[in-house]
């Protein structure tokens, strides 16, 4: 059983939709499960929260496998960027490891330092640390940009392309790549 934090965002529901299409059982931990829209009858669904760690005891039940994906960009009403973006993935983890899940794998940021200014990348950096040094067998992934189709930044990226020079962001010494 593989539980997926995340599935009602950009890289969560790509990737629901291609584990249920090889058989993979899932669980989705979600607050709304209206949003995983028709993926919702191919799934066991975790009404839950990242903001409330009493959820994850249900959620993590008979899991091997821990797909966290869920982030924020910004504060919630609920809580706030470091308490989503890195407290909650400790604690995530630290209730996989209770649970007796094999792996997790946590969707992180490139760029995530703690010397960063931006409060996005602190929050990745101390739960990338808290992976690390989790027993559990761990993977990062740390992507430069995230977008799909429809995206607003394919706009921002298409009218860009237009100009005769390409704009560097971060006067040339930025961590990503458009």
């Amino acid at each position: 059983m593989i539980l997926l934090t995340g599935a009602t965002g950009t890289v969560g529901s790509a990737l629901l939709r291609r584990l249920t299409a090889t058989g993979a059982e899932v669980r989705c931990l979600v607050r709304d499960p209206r949003r995983l829209g028709a993926d919702r009858v191919r799934v066991q669904i975790a009404l839950g929260d990242l903001a409330d760690p009493a959820s994850f005891r249900n959620a993590l039940r008979g899991v091997r496998t821990v797909i966290h994906l869920a982030a924020t960009i910004r504060d919630q009403p609920r809580a706030s960027i470091e308490e989503l973006n890195g407290v909650a993935t400790l604690r995530l983890l630290r209730a996989a490891e209770h649970a007796g899940a094999e792996r997790f794998v946590f969707f992180s940021a490139i760029g995530a330092t703690l010397q960063s200014p931006a409060r996005f990348y602190r929050a990745k950096a101390l739960a990338e640390r808290a992976v690390a040094e989790s027993p559990l067998r761990t993977t990062v992934i740390a992507p430069s940009i995230v977008y799909a189709a429809g995206d607003p930044w394919l706009t921002v990226l298409e009218r860009l392309s237009l100009l005769p020079v390409m704009p560097l962001s971060g006067r040339g010494r930025a961590v990503f790549q458009p």
